[in-house]
C-alpha cells in the first residue's frame, strides 16, 4: 500500500498526518482530532467549507485522495481550555515565569502617549484625531518632545517587546515570545572529536556581530536621599544597593530603580581601590531586605581620582574591568520575562559609580571641576555583553575604552566584528583583532534624588548609626547608646545600618518583630519594646553606655601607616574630618605635608 501524506490546514496552522490509500476517512479523523485542541470540527476540501466531508467508512482511495492532499479543518476551541491558557503563564512548553511586580503592572498599562487636541495645529473638531494629536506608540517616543530635546537614546524594554510583537506574524501578538538571549556556546556534537581536534557546521557558533542596544531595562536610578552616599572615609568604597523597582512616572512603560539603602560588605580599601572580600552575612542582609519588601537592585563604587588634593574628572564612563564586573553581577540577577523563549531577558541590576564631575557640566553649574565636584553615574551593560561574558568570549583589557576578545586553545571562539568608521570616516565592518570598543556595551541612565514634593518611600527616620564594615568597633554599647536617644521602638530601630547590625545578633523571629515595628505594626509594639530594653541593658551591663561611643574611624580604618598619621594629626588638636581631608589631599605622605595643607586652606 502506497503511503500518503495528508495536509490539514486550520486557523492554528498546517499539520501533516501519515496514512495509506486503504485508511478510512473515519480513521483519518481520529488521528487528526487526537492531537487537535478544537472542541467541535468539520472537514472540507475547500477553505469556505461549502462541501463538508462526511465521517464514514469510505477509504481515501475512494475519495480520490492523492499524496500531499490538502483538507481544511473548521472548528471552535474548547472555551474552558481557552480561558485556562489565558490565565496561565505557561506556554508552548517554556514553563511558568514568575514576573517581577513592576512587570505585572506594566503588562496592564496601555503605554501609548496621549496628545491633546490643539486648535492651532489640528484642522478638525475636538472629537477628531489627526497626525498632530494621535497617540504616540511607546516605541516611537524618542522622536517626540520632551524626549527628543532631552537627548534620550533608549526606549524602555517593555516598549521594545511590544514593538517586536506588533511586527510579528503571531496570531496572538500580546503573548508571543518574540525575544531570546544570545548564546555563543559551541553545540554538542558526536560527529567528531571535541575542539580543537574537530568542528563542523552543525556545532560551530555563528560569527558574532557586536551591535548597540536600542532599549534599556532601567530608565532612571532614584536615590531616596542624597545622604545615602557617604564619601567621608577618604578611601575608595563599594556597596550593594537595596530598594525597589517602580513604574517610571514620566516615561511610558519605563522603570525606575529606587535606592532605599546601601550595604557596605567586607572590603579591603585604600585611596586607590576597594576589593570585595568574602561576606558570610550577605544572605542575612538579603533576607532582612526581603522582610522590608526590598531587594538587591544594584552595585555602587567610588572612583574619586585626585590630583594635588582635588577630585579630577573621570576619563571614561566605565573601564573595561568595571564592565566585566558589572556584567557578571547582572548575570547573577537575571530578569524574568514571559516574552522570552528562555524565560528571562537581560537584567534590572544597575551599577553606579561615584566619580569626579564632568568638567563641562561643572562649568555650566558655575563651579569648575577644580573645586572637586562629585556626581553619580548610572549604568547597565547590554544584553549582548551579558551573553559574551557568560560564554567567555570577552574579557577586560588595559585600554580604557576597549574590551578584549579571549583567545583559547581548548574552546572555539567565533569571529567577532563590529561597525566602525575607517580612516575616511565611512562606516565599515571591522574585525575585532582583538579589541572591541566599550561604547557598544554601556547603557547609561540618569541618577537623581526626589524633586521637591515628589513622593518616595521613607521607611527609616535616622542615618546616624555607624556604617558597617568600616573598621569601627560596633558593639553592645554602640547599640545601647543609639537606642537610648529615642523612646518609641519605631523611632529607636528606624535606621538601616542598625538593622544590618541586628541581623548578626538577633534571632530571625526577633528581627522580624523589629521590622514589623518599623513598618508601624501596633500588634508587635510591646514585644519590640522588650527587645529594645534588652539591647539597652546589654550595653549597660558592659559599662556606661553614654560614654561608649564608637571607636574613632581613624583608629582602625586603612593601613597601619594611615592610622598612625591620623592619630598624630588628631593629637595636635585637629579634628577628625580636617585631619582626614589634609592627609587625603597630600596622599598620606607625612604629617608635615598634611599640616602645611591644613594651615594653607
Amino acid at each position: 500500500m502506497a503511503p500518503l501524506i495528508i495536509r490539514i490546514r486550520s486557523k492554528l496552522g498546517t499539520e501533516r498526518v501519515e496514512a495509506t490509500e486503504e485508511t478510512t476517512f473515519a480513521q483519518l479523523i481520529q488521528k487528526i482530532t487526537s492531537k487537535s485542541k478544537f472542541h467541535t470540527y468539520s472537514f472540507s476540501k475547500d477553505p469556505g467549507n461549502t462541501s463538508p466531508l462526511k465521517d464514514d467508512q469510505v477509504t481515501l482511495r475512494q475519495l480520490n485522495f492523492k499524496n500531499g492532499e490538502m483538507i481544511y479543518l473548521h472548528g471552535t476551541e474548547n472555551p474552558t481550555e481557552e480561558k485556562k491558557e489565558k490565565n496561565q503563564i505557561e506556554e508552548s512548553g517554556y514553563g511558568a515565569v514568575v514576573e517581577d511586580e513592576v512587570d505585572v503592572q506594566l503588562g496592564k498599562a496601555d503605554g501609548w502617549l496621549q496628545q491633546k487636541y490643539n486648535p492651532k495645529y489640528c484642522n478638525h473638531g475636538p472629537n477628531g484625531k489627526c497626525m498632530q494629536c494621535m497617540p504616540i506608540a511607546p516605541w516611537a517616543i524618542l522622536e517626540y518632545e520632551p524626549f527628543k530635546s532631552q537627548g534620550v537614546k533608549f526606549i524602555p524594554f517593555t516598549a521594545y517587546v511590544r514593538k517586536m510583537q506588533q511586527n510579528s506574524a503571531y496570531a496572538n501578538k500580546s503573548t508571543a515570545r518574540v525575544i531570546s538571549p544570545e548564546s555563543y556556546k559551541q553545540k554538542e556534537c558526536d560527529r567528531h572529536p571535541p575542539w580543537p581536534e574537530g568542528i563542523c557546521t552543525q556545532c560551530q557558533p555563528a560569527p558574532i556581530r557586536v551591535q548597540g542596544q536600542p532599549y534599556r531595562h532601567i530608565d532612571q536610578i532614584l536615590f531616596q536621599s542624597p545622604t545615602l552616599v557617604d564619601q567621608s572615609t577618604g578611601e575608595q568604597r563599594v556597596g550593594f544597593l537595596y530598594g525597589k523597582y517602580v513604574v517610571h512616572p514620566n516615561i511610558p512603560l519605563g522603570i525606575t530603580a529606587v535606592v532605599l539603602g546601601i550595604y557596605e560588605p567586607p572590603q579591603r580599601s585604600n585611596r586607590g581601590e576597594s576589593v570585595l572580600q568574602e561576606d558570610p552575612e550577605e544572605g542575612k542582609v538579603d533576607e532582612m531586605a526581603a522582610e522590608l519588601g526590598w531587594r538587591k537592585i544594584g552595585f555602587i563604587w567610588t572612583d574619586l581620582l585626585t590630583e594635588n588634593g582635588k577630585i579630577q574628572e573621570r576619563a571614561v564612563q566605565m573601564t573595561p574591568s568595571e564592565i566585566i564586573r558589572s556584567t557578571k553581577m547582572q548575570n547573577k540577577h537575571l530578569s524574568p520575562c514571559k516574552f522570552s523563549t528562555a524565560n528571562f531577558m537581560g537584567s534590572k541590576f544597575v551599577s553606579v559609580v561615584v566619580r569626579g564631575e564632568e568638567r563641562e557640566r561643572a562649568k555650566l553649574k558655575g563651579a569648575g571641576n577644580k573645586e572637586g565636584g562629585v556626581e553619580l553615574g548610572g549604568y547597565q551593560t547590554s544584553d549582548q555583553c551579558m551573553s559574551l561574558v557568560a560564554d567567555s568570549i570577552i574579557r577586560e583589557s588595559k585600554q580604557n575604552n576597549m574590551v578584549r576578545v579571549k583567545k583559547s586553545k581548548t574552546k572555539f571562539v567565533p569571529e567577532v566584528s563590529y561597525s566602525g568608521k575607517n580612516e575616511y570616516n565611512i562606516d565599515v565592518i571591522q574585525m575585532a583583532n582583538p579589541y572591541v570598543p566599550t561604547e557598544f556595551f554601556i547603557i547609561p541612565m540618569t541618577c537623581s534624588t526626589p524633586k521637591e514634593g515628589e513622593a518616595v518611600e521613607r521607611l527609616f527616620l535616622t542615618t546616624d548609626f555607624p556604617i558597617e564594615n568600616r573598621g569601627e568597633n560596633i558593639n553592645s554599647n554602640t547599640v545601647s547608646a543609639h537606642l537610648r536617644k529615642r523612646t518609641s521602638p519605631k523611632e529607636s530601630f528606624s535606621d538601616f545600618h542598625l538593622l544590618v547590625h541586628l541581623t548578626r545578633i538577633l534571632p530571625r523571629d526577633e528581627l522580624n518583630t523589629v521590622i514589623r515595628a518599623i513598618k508601624g505594626d501596633q500588634q508587635v509594639e510591646e514585644r519590640a519594646k522588650m527587645i529594645r530594653d534588652e539591647l539597652i541593658s546589654r550595653g549597660n551591663d558592659n559599662g556606661n553606655a553614654q560614654s561608649a561611643a564608637p571607636t574613632n574611624k581613624a583608629s582602625t580604618a586603612g593601613n597601619p601607616k594611615e592610622r598612625d598619621l591620623m592619630t598624630m594629626m588628631m593629637s595636635l588638636g585637629i579634628d577628625e574630618n580636617s585631619a582626614r581631608e589634609s592627609l587625603f589631599a597630600t596622599n598620606y605622605t607625612t604629617v608635615e605635608a598634611a599640616l602645611e595643607y591644613y594651615y594653607s586652606r
